[in-house]
C-alpha cells in the first residue's frame, strides 16, 4: 500500500498546481478560471458522492482500474496540444476520477491498518508513514517536471503528465494481491465458523 501511495503522490504532485497554470495559459481571464474551478470542484464532489454512496469494498480493484484508465485518458488529451478544450477536458476527467481512486484506496488502507499485528494500535504512525510516501512521490514528480519540462509550452510537459497517469496502473498490483489475500482470509474464517 505504501508503494501505491508513492505512485499516487507522483500524480498528485503534478495535479496539485499544474492544472490551474494550464488554465491561465489557455484562458487569460481570471474570472473564467475561477468559474471553471467551481465546476471542477462540483465534479469532484459529485463523483465523491457517487463513490461513497454506491461503492463496495469488494470492488476496489475495479475502482482502481477505472480511475487509472480515466487518468490516462484525461492526460492523453494534452498530447493533442494545449488549448481550451483539451485543458478543460483534462481537468474535468481528473476531477471526476480522483475520488473514484482516492476514496476506496483510503478506506482500504484503514482496513489494512486494523489487521496489523497490534490490531490498529499504530493508526497515527501508519498515517504519518503514508503521508511520507505520498510526499516523496509528489516531490519526485515535481522534480521530474521541472527538470524535463522547463516551461508550459514544452513538448515534454504532456508526456510527463501522461507517464505519471500511466503509473497509476501499478496500484493494480498493490490492491489485487491484498484483495485476494483478504478473500482467502474471509473464506478461512467462514470455514472455521462452520
Amino acid at each position: 500500500m505504501l508503494f501505491g501511495y508513492l505512485i499516487w503522490g507522483a500524480f498528485q504532485g503534478i495535479i496539485m498546481f499544474l492544472p490551474t497554470i494550464l488554465l491561465f495559459e489557455v484562458i487569460p481571464r481570471e474570472d473564467t478560471v475561477g468559474y471553471l474551478g467551481v465546476l471542477f470542484s462540483l465534479t469532484g464532489i459529485f463523483s465523491g458522492f457517487l463513490i461513497s454512496r454506491y461503492a463496495k469494498d469488494a470492488h476496489i480493484y475495479r475502482y482502481v482500474l477505472i480511475s487509472s484508465c480515466g487518468f490516462t485518458a484525461a492526460s492523453s488529451l494534452l498530447l493533442f496540444g494545449l488549448n481550451v478544450w483539451t485543458v478543460i477536458g483534462f481537468m474535468l476527467l481528473q476531477a471526476f476520477f480522483t475520488p473514484i481512486q482516492g476514496n476506496p484506496t483510503g478506506s482500504y488502507y484503514y482496513q489494512m491498518i486494523s489487521r496489523l499485528p497490534l490490531k490498529g494500535e499504530l493508526r497515527v504512525e501508519t498515517v504519518v508513514i503514508r503521508e511520507f510516501f505520498v510526499n516523496v512521490g509528489r516531490i519526485s514528480s515535481i522534480g521530474a517536471l521541472i527538470y524535463l519540462a522547463k516551461d508550459v509550452q514544452s513538448l515534454l510537459l504532456p508526456v510527463v503528465i501522461v507517464l505519471s497517469a500511466v503509473m497509476q496502473f501499478a496500484w493494480l498490483k498493490v490492491v489485487k494481491p491484498a484483495h485476494q489475500g483478504e478473500q482467502a482470509h474471509a473464506a478461512e474464517a467462514g470455514s472455521k465458523g462452520d
